[in-house]
Order: structure tokens, then C-alpha cells, then sequence
């Protein structure tokens, strides 16, 4: 409540570890900086931890004096418990397609690359940073049919998977490594994932 607040120091809420970037925070604000979404922490009288984002500047009379500071503060504390489980468990996928003993290659709507992990890397022959964006139409690929011939464009894994909209099983298609003779076979398995219900 307010009336229990006036009176404190401004340091009684904050903790240890953001004391000092809030106060240089707050020279800002006395220096004339307008503040806009800046996160900090505070800590309730019960020593329970909120995260805030506060707006804020000077606040002067008519005749230009200042008077003191203008602001509002708003409660993120749940919103940050959420981001903080979604970047949990965004930590433990990638760590789980980068140790699965199988090729995984995700792909853009344009059929770009955006995460391949080390047997996929090690499958096509390039690196993580050599397959970041490249595109299937990209002329170093190489892939055979069942039968040994080149795959046509529109049979590719992806473009099969991006035109049907259905999950793609058990689909062999031959690699070919650039600069290697050998062809490596494999089995491909896709699944199309989509952000709503019209993408």
C-alpha cells in the first residue's frame, strides 16, 4: 500500500544484484532520459521477488521547475515464470535433436534450413553454418530416387511434405555428397508443423 511505502528508501525494494543499474537508471531519468519498458526487480515486504517494467520521466510545474518523477509500473512476474519454462524447454529440445542418433533437418515454409543437427551435418557433408538458410533448390544438392535416378525438385522430402500438408514415412531417396562419389541411403520420415490454422 502507499501509505506503507512513504517514507522508505527507494534501495529498501530493490535487491543487491539490480541496485546499482537501477540507480544509474534513475540519474538518467534526473538527467532528462525519458525510460520506456525498462525491466527491473523489485522485492515486497514479505522478500517476495517482482519483476516490473517501468515508464518514466521528469515531472515539472508550469513554469518548468522540476517537482519530481512521472511514471508506471507494471506486474511481469508471470509472464516472466512463462518465458523462463519456454526457454527451459526450448533448451532441452535443441539439446535432444543435437544428441538424437538421427539426421534432423527443420525447414522453413521456403524450404530453407533453419536447424540441422551434427548427423544431418555429417549426412550432407556441410556444416552448421553452411546449411543455416541454404535452400533445397540450392544446385549442390544431390538426390537420387529409389531406382537411382536424380529426384526431381517436386519430390523432394520438404516439397512433398509442403504440397500434401501431411506427414511424409519411410520415403528412400539417395544422397550424394558434393565432391564424393559415393551415394549414402536413407530413409526419410516428415512431419509438417504449422503456426495456426491457416499457415
Amino acid at each position: 500500500r502507499i501509505d506503507e511505502m512513504i517514507g522508505h528508501q527507494f534501495s529498501e525494494f530493490k535487491p543487491l544484484e539490480v541496485e546499482e543499474r537501477d540507480k544509474k537508471t534513475f540519474q538518467n531519468i534526473l538527467a532528462g532520459k525519458d525510460v520506456f519498458e525498462y525491466e527491473t526487480v523489485y522485492k515486497t515486504k514479505t522478500g517476495e521477488l517482482k519483476n516490473l517494467v517501468i515508464n518514466a520521466r521528469l515531472l515539472k510545474d508550469s513554469a518548468g521547475n522540476l517537482i519530481g518523477t512521472q511514471g508506471t509500473a507494471h506486474d511481469i512476474t508471470d509472464r516472466k515464470k512463462v518465458e523462463k519454462v519456454l526457454q527451459e524447454s526450448e533448451q532441452q529440445l535443441q539439446s535432444l535433436v543435437r544428441n538424437i542418433p538421427a539426421a534432423v533437418v527443420v525447414y522453413d515454409s521456403d524450404t530453407n534450413i533453419i536447424v540441422s543437427n551434427t548427423k544431418a551435418q555429417e549426412l550432407l557433408g556441410l556444416t552448421k553454418d553452411q546449411l543455416l538458410g541454404k535452400s533445397v533448390i540450392d544446385p549442390n544438392w544431390r538426390f537420387l530416387s529409389d531406382d537411382g535416378e536424380i529426384l526431381p525438385l517436386k519430390e523432394f522430402p520438404v516439397n512433398i511434405v509442403l504440397t500434401s500438408e501431411h506427414p511424409l514415412t519411410d520415403y528412400v531417396i539417395g544422397i550424394q555428397q558434393p565432391d564424393k562419389k559415393e551415394i549414402v541411403w536413407v530413409l526419410v520420415n516428415a512431419v509438417p508443423t504449422f503456426r495456426n490454422k491457416e499457415e
